[in-house]
């Protein structure tokens, strides 16, 4: 809140206020509080920010189809810096729609999508699981 033509806003709890005047009230109180002062100005509500809790049925999630069809092969290969040999190299590229559960990538290699790509280094291996989520491990699996 804030008088009218005031840049600086105050925040006010308006928790168990039960009209405009008790808030415009709380208002001038935390002003005075905080600037030492109040004024004889009109009072304005800037900003309302609202907050609420609420409960939903925990989504379920379905598991993916594992590969069928042999094994997955990149689209294309790119070369880019890998950290893990502080080189250029090729990377595998893949679409992220021809991934599938049970799938394994080896570093170096790119996933594409059509909002992001994921990149792992030749220190990298990413593996699939049952849910088509894409777990990268670095160095020695365990």
């Amino acid at each position: 809140m804030r008088y009218f033509g005031q840049e600086h806003t105050v925040e006010v709890d308006a928790n168990d206020i039960d009209s405009l005047d008790e808030l415009a009230d709380r208002f001038e109180a935390q002003h005075e509080s905080r600037y030492g002062h109040t004024m004889g100005d009109p009072v304005q509500v800037v900003h309302l920010r609202v907050r609420a809790v609420g409960e939903n049925e925990k989504p379920s999630l379905e598991r993916g189809t594992p590969r069928t069809d042999g094994d997955l092969s990149p689209i294309d290969t790119r070369e880019a810096y890998c950290f893990a040999v502080n080189d250029f190299v090729d990377f595998d590229v893949y679409q992220r729609a021809d991934i599938k559960p049970g799938d394994e990538i080896e570093g170096p290699a790119v996933v594409t999508e059509p909002t992001t790509s994921l990149v792992f280094h030749s220190d990298q291996t990413a593996d699939v699981d049952e849910y088509g989520h894409i777990i990268i491990t670095t160095g020695d699996k365990q």
